[in-house]
């Protein structure tokens, strides 16, 4: 496994050449060619960006909900309102721009589309839910950051390098993500573990397993059984009244288990077009590995989209491990026992790093084609993105550690390995994909079975049709 560092090194040493002394040019390069220097420092690290005044101009998003990722009123002590607030300050009074929020009127963020046909520049950019985004790249209505945003530089840390690549259709990049989203951090996927348990059989906490490279699904399950008991003594192990192994929801880990075991929905061929890739020997090894263990005395998997039971057994020291979202931690304040945040385990020991997904229900960046100075919407963005790099992910881990988890450097390594490991699979992010596919995991859960064969058989020859529409449509924008 490649060494793991903390993320306040990691952003000493990401880029340690920084471009200096240059004139700024758009989709300059934030890295040097010459790495002259070991002592380069996170502050030293600068996005290449013009010497612009944008006279008071206000910047709007469009999206769903308060948004309170991308705009903060006031300062008001929480923590992470004050760290947004800060960020576009900076952006604020270096561009001369205001920032303003309309928010849609519609569950998923689509109905700007009518204002872009209407050629209403009336947003800068658009923050759907993420599976909706890509419906504006399929009707041309976005701008591509390959080639349209010049001054955002794909290559900088601070944007997500693994939504770049799964995201581009046929060379169309039509929504991205990266720091300038703290929700997409939020929506990762991880495990929480109960360290009072792990105290009661003298375990060692599991942070060096995983630095290691050992932490498996299969040692998952092994603890998970070990750690299940009968406490009301009426012969079997349910939510409400004992204590289970191991928990989870059918959005949680019958979605990532195919993350962790490095298979995806759809892939690229290459010419960039999309191709369905979910059918294969591992998928269906995966699967049956995953429901044969839901089936153990002591594991759970619950068959509903409201995860509140799930947490609040574990919140009542009544789990020893449980799948759910790194944001999830919040909800669990008032919890007892203590407990550490881990990465969701490899599915086995030949892949290399871990890899986690990121929950759909975040949202995703969009360039409508209505921006009237795209130069200004890309400078504005890399702006926000580079100061959320620095100030507000370093404020998103104080939160993360300040919740019933140590603030030490293996807690740091883990939410660094979390970080690192966030997968973005076009096939179930591109809402476009027939819902019963891009959520394979989610389905099969529902089924009395589990067949993969049967559920893919039923499923495969739509999924084909529309996946061939997608490409045809990015192909002609």
């Amino acid at each position: 496994m490649k060494k793991t560092i903390t993320y306040f090194l990691l952003m000493s040493l990401l880029l340690s050449a920084a471009a200096c002394g240059n004139e700024a040019q758009p989709g300059g390069d934030t890295t040097a060619s010459d790495s002259s220097s070991d002592t380069t420092t996170a502050e030293e690290i600068k996005p290449n960006l013009p010497d612009a005044n944008y006279d008071g101009y206000t910047f709007t998003f469009y999206g769903r909900g308060d948004l309170k990722e991308q705009i903060s009123e006031e300062e008001s002590g929480d923590t992470m309102e004050d760290a947004v607030y800060k960020r576009n300050r900076a952006v604020s009074d270096r561009f001369n721009v205001n920032f303003e929020l309309v928010k849609c009127g519609d569950a998923y963020g689509l109905d700007a589309i009518n204002t872009i046909l209407a050629a209403d520049d009336a947003y800068d950019v658009i923050l759907p839910h993420a599976r909706f985004a890509f419906s504006y790249g399929m009707q041309g209505l976005a701008l591509n950051w390959n080639t349209d945003l010049p001054w955002i530089d794909l290559d900088a840390a601070w944007w997500e390098q693994d939504a770049r690549e799964s995201f581009e259709i046929m060379g169309n990049l039509c929504a991205m993500t990266g720091d300038i989203d703290y929700g997409a951090l939020g929506a990762t996927k991880c495990f929480y573990f109960n360290r009072a348990i792990f105290d009661e059989y003298g375990w060692e906490y599991p942070y060096q397993t995983i630095l290691d490279g050992n932490w498996t699904f299969d040692e998952l399950g092994r603890l998970a059984t070990e750690s299940a008991r009968d406490l009301n003594g009426d012969t079997k192990i349910d939510i409400d009244n004992d204590r289970l192994g191991y928990a989870a929801t059918w959005w949680t880990t019958p979605i990532n288990i195919l993350n962790t075991a490095g298979v995806r929905i759809c892939e690229k061929d290459s010419d960039g077009a999309l191709k369905l890739t979910l059918n294969s020997t591992k998928t269906v090894e995966v699967f049956e590995n995953f429901f044969k263990l839901m089936y153990e005395e002591g594991c759970y998997l619950h068959l509903a989209d409201d995860s509140t039971p799930v947490r609040n057994a574990f919140r009542d020291g009544r789990v020893t491990f449980m799948e759910s979202l790194l944001a999830d931690a919040k909800n669990l304040r008032d919890m007892n026992d203590d407990f550490g945040i881990i990465p969701a385990p490899k599915y086995d020991d030949t892949m290399e790093d871990y890899a986690t997904g990121v929950d759909a229900s975040c949202s995703l960046f969009v360039a409508p084609i209505t921006a009237s100075d795209p130069e200004r919407t890309s400078a504005i963005l890399e702006a926000l993105a580079y100061e959320s790099w620095k100030t507000v992910t370093p404020a998103y881990y104080d939160v993360a550690l300040s919740v019933k988890f140590a603030r030490d450097d293996e807690s740091v390594q883990m939410l660094d390995i979390i970080r690192a490991s966030k997968v973005y699979d076009i096939g179930y992010f591109n809402g476009d994909v027939p819902f019963s596919m891009s959520s394979a995991g989610w389905e099969l859960s529902k089924t009395a079975d589990h067949s993969f064969a049967s559920f893919y058989a039923a499923n495969e020859s739509q999924a084909l049709v529309k996946i061939a529409e997608i490409n045809e449509a990015f192909a002609s924008n």
